[in-house]
């Protein structure tokens, strides 16, 4: 026989880098399947020179063929 089982959940962010998941059951009790996600900073000037250069170069190669 199967039973079903009702969990809560909480997120709490603290900050952008970090969040933590928090899992208890329907009778309160804490489960130890507690997870924390941490991100890596993305570094904004790279990625923005990256798409401003594939810009220009199809820009380019668009004035090239007419």
């Amino acid at each position: 026989m199967l039973s079903t089982r009702h969990l809560s959940t909480s997120i709490s962010w603290t900050g952008f880098s970090a969040v933590h998941f928090d899992v208890f059951s329907e009778n309160g009790y804490y489960n130890p399947a507690s997870h924390d996600v941490t991100g890596t900073p993305v570094p904004e000037p790279s990625t923005l020179l990256l798409l401003g250069s594939g810009l220009v170069g199809l820009a380019y190669l668009r004035r090239r063929q007419k």
